[in-house]
């Protein structure tokens, strides 16, 4: 059976008020700006994805480069969190007409690659070719895969609570 790219491969849906788990596909860049203001941001077609989250929703940013297609290949989950707030947004001080949730991203926490976690991820299904399961840009994952990439990267800090980058 073919499974779409927003929807957890392994996982029964989860009832209409339990929270859900998802990945986000963005530059690292854009990652940490989204750590620092506790807001995701997607383009302007990002509206429907968004609104898909809803409050108390687990969300993974995966950053397979620095910044948006281009610079230097990144390849890990840079920020983990929770959304909150009811519904996606845009801010009048963004001239690009970008969309905003707003997510509490764990801190501390580092930046975890994602190649030690391929073989323990529910939803990749074929190691080789791994990278073909984020180029939709926005997924609907497990909760036992969401756990299992926080805790990763709540381990992966300096002991002052800088977040580090977890290496291969």
């Amino acid at each position: 059976m073919d499974h779409p790219a927003d929807e957890p491969h392994d996982a029964p849906a989860a009832a209409p008020d339990e929270p859900r788990s998802w990945i986000c596909v963005v530059s690292r860049e854009d990652a940490l700006v989204a750590r620092a203001t506790d807001a995701v941001r997607l383009s302007a077609t990002g509206e429907q994805r968004l609104g898909r989250l809803r409050a108390g929703d687990g969300l993974l940013l995966y950053s397979p480069r620095e910044q948006n297609k281009a610079g230097e290949k990144v390849q890990r989950f840079t920020a983990v969190g929770v959304v909150t707030g009811v519904a996606p947004y845009q801010r009048d001080d963004d001239l690009h007409g970008s969309w905003f949730r707003d997510v509490v991203f764990d801190r501390p926490t580092g930046e975890v690659q994602v190649r030690p976690l391929l073989g323990a991820l529910s939803f990749v299904r074929d190691a080789k070719g791994w990278g073909v399961v984020f180029r939709p840009g926005f997924l609907s994952v497990t909760q036992a895969d969401f756990d299992l990439v926080r805790r990763h990267m709540a381990a992966t800090t300096a002991p002052r609570g800088e977040p580090v980058v977890a290496e291969e």
